[in-house]
């Protein structure tokens, strides 16, 4: 099972990530199924890091922050670039800051 994620996972992903990434004219279905995988996975990673009790994943602010890296190609606009990499480093430092146990919050910050 793992052998098979991880021959997905090192020749297949980067090619549909390439293709819906930089085409003259994204198609809006395949970023949307695209967007559907990724959040799937990162869903699945997060879970993963919480099960072993080593750190407590940003999951909301981390899927909200991917789709919208996810979707923004489908806009033409470079402005939204920045405000969404603003976005991503604002947004987890302000989750973290307002969690009740402040004591660790930068020491969950790694």
């Amino acid at each position: 099972m793992l052998s098979k994620r991880v021959a997905t996972s090192i020749f297949l992903a980067p090619i549909i990530w390439a293709w819906s990434w930089f085409p003259q004219t994204p198609i809006p279905w395949f970023a949307i199924l695209m967007s559907f995988w990724a959040l799937n996975a990162l869903y699945e990673f997060y879970r993963a890091v919480q099960t072993t009790g080593k750190g407590r994943p940003l999951i909301i602010p981390g899927l909200a922050l991917a789709l919208l890296l996810i979707i923004q190609p489908l806009f033409d606009r470079p402005d939204l670039e920045r405000l969404v990499l603003v976005l991503a480093v604002t947004v987890p430092m302000v989750w973290i800051m307002l969690r009740h146990d402040k004591t660790t919050a930068f020491a969950s910050w790694t």
